[in-house]
């Protein structure tokens, strides 16, 4: 593949094509114009051959993917930050602590981490105890893989105030230990703002950095947009970096109700407000997903709500008359209950369906729930990820409720508007990966082997149509891109293997080009990527 960078026009060629709807398009080459799709066809019928050419050598190039919820400032964050995901167990989760802290100036805090216990054998929570062994003169406080569990050692609960005298806030705990009652250093959901508080401010240099090496990262792995939520903080610095054409991926913001004053002049092709968001409930990892009976571990919970019923039918339809789309974490089976119950009163209340309102997660949805996405015209935002990952473990926060859970097939059956995405950096940011879970719903060593729940998988064609033209719907931008359509962004990714042919290739399959808007932002290049990122 030759290297080319932006053209007023560009000619791709010896490539076979494919779009969401269509299927394999006639032709093997694209003329690219003015960041836009202008002709496909066969080679040897472009009668103007003077268009700078890249030989995809037989490349697949389908629409760039479309990541529908992710955490892009995070990911870039946690890009730079200690890596606690794949620690095997406690020693070496501590280990990575030490080295941590022992390449860093006295004092300074260590955050991030995204661990997993349920990948240590004990299959135990970290305590602060275990965090003061291993580094006891630095502020930690290290997040779980789902971010809705953090662990903070005792001097980042001293510097952050937070003693034995405390109260659960709502929405949010201090876990206590039930023999001694004393804190244990876990905190949970809303807790977490008391520490955040605490955790000196990142200086814009730190934030610009994280952004440049999350949409690097991004561009290496086909994900030409993405979604997700926004503080106001950070705002300025996405404007600036839209302004000044350093933006490789086209972004649709989500604001918290107090801050969207903030976001409503944005309706670019490369930066636009997406929407507010709301957090319905917490996580199952965390036990705070909201159900409607208790889990069967912890039996005594069933989760934490965010807002009471009553107050949270009240914010959504609020939040409805002003005319924006919403967008809400929902996990448990009572908070997607909840969600599409205050979605139907807005609906009843105005009598039209002139919003595109969502559900983030939807993880776990009872059987009559199922249908009323459809009928009310919500929208299922799902990552397909947290189902191969998460399937280690449900059965002992659900029992026989796991059957209810990751119901990507029964929702796009009901007639569902999906759109995926891979919450990165709760999961890993791959597409591929992402497809693989919603094709053959199997860990990366094929397991179990018929797919967990097999009934809920689909096939190749759906899930990239969801990927991408489910993606582009759910930010009301399917008129511009998610296909390869005339007059379309042109927003490409040229894969390796032609995972249509064959859906098992979809692990062995590599990024060979991206594409956004006419630009290539990357070609599989290792050394000629990492010289541009520094």
């Amino acid at each position: 593949m030759r290297d080319r960078s932006a053209a007023d026009a560009l000619l791709l060629v010896n490539s076979s094509l494919w779009s969401p709807g269509s299927g394999y398009l006639p032709g093997d080459s694209l003329l690219i114009r003015d960041g836009r799709i202008f002709r496909y066809g066969r080679y040897r019928d472009f009668t103007d051959k003077s268009y700078p050419v890249v030989d995809l050598q037989g490349a697949l190039v389908i629409p760039g993917f479309n990541d529908a919820h992710m955490h892009l400032m995070e990911g870039g964050l946690a890009l730079q930050q200690v890596q606690l995901r794949d620690s095997v167990d406690e020693n070496e989760f501590c280990e990575r602590l030490r080295k941590t802290a022992a390449a860093l100036a006295p004092g300074s805090w260590i955050t991030g981490g995204y661990w997993d216990h349920e990948n240590w054998p004990s299959r135990r929570l970290p305590t602060r105890g275990l965090l003061d062994r291993a580094v006891p003169d630095h502020p930690v406080f290290v997040l779980r893989l789902d971010c809705h569990i953090g662990v903070a050692n005792s001097l980042a609960l001293q510097l952050a105030g937070i003693d034995e005298s405390i109260a659960n806030p709502p929405g949010g705990e201090f876990e206590r230990d039930p023999q001694s009652g004393e804190l244990t250093g876990i905190l949970k959901d809303e807790a977490h703002k008391a520490m955040l508080r605490a955790i000196p401010a990142l200086t814009e240099e730190m934030r610009y950095r994280a952004l440049r090496h999350a949409m690097h990262h991004a561009a290496a792995l086909g994900v030409t947009s993405g979604q997700g939520q926004c503080e106001a903080a950070d705002l300025p610095l996405f404007r600036r970096m839209a302004e000044q054409n350093q933006l490789t991926m086209r972004l649709s913001l989500w604001s918290i109700p107090e801050q969207s004053d903030s976001f409503t002049d944005l309706d670019g092709d490369w930066l636009r407000w997406g929407g507010v968001k709301l957090f319905a409930d917490g996580s199952l990892g965390a036990a705070t997903a909201l159900l409607s009976s208790p889990y069967v571990d912890p039996s005594d919970s069933c989760g934490l709500e965010i807002y009471s019923a009553e107050e949270f039918r009240k914010l959504i339809l609020t939040l409805d008359r002003r005319e924006c789309d919403l967008v809400v974490h929902a996990i448990g089976d009572a908070a997607v209950t909840r969600t599409l119950d205050a979605f139907g009163n807005c609906q009843q209340v105005r009598r039209r369906r002139s919003r595109r309102h969502r559900i983030e997660h939807a993880q776990v949805v009872q059987p009559n729930d199922v249908p009323r996405f459809g009928q009310l015209g919500v929208i299922a935002s799902l990552q397909p990820s947290h189902a191969i990952d998460d399937m280690r473990w449900i059965a002992d926060r659900l029992g026989e409720r796991q059957q209810w859970s990751y119901r990507l097939a029964s929702l796009l059956h009901a007639g569902t508007s999906i759109a995926l995405g891979t919450d990165w950096n709760v999961e890993p940011l791959d597409p591929l990966l992402t497809l693989h879970a919603a094709v053959w719903r199997q860990d990366t060593n094929g397991r179990p082997t018929q797919g967990w729940f097999p009934a809920e998988r689909v096939s190749i064609d759906q899930a990239v149509n969801f990927y991408t033209s489910g993606s582009a719907f759910a930010e009301r931008q399917e008129n511009q891109k998610g296909r390869l359509q005339l007059g379309y962004l042109a927003d490409l990714v040229a894969l390796s293997h032609d995972i249509f042919a064959d859906p098992r290739m979809l692990l062995e399959a590599r990024v060979e080009m991206t594409m956004v808007g006419g630009k290539i932002v990357y070609q599989h290049n290792v050394q000629a990527q990492i010289e541009e990122i520094r």
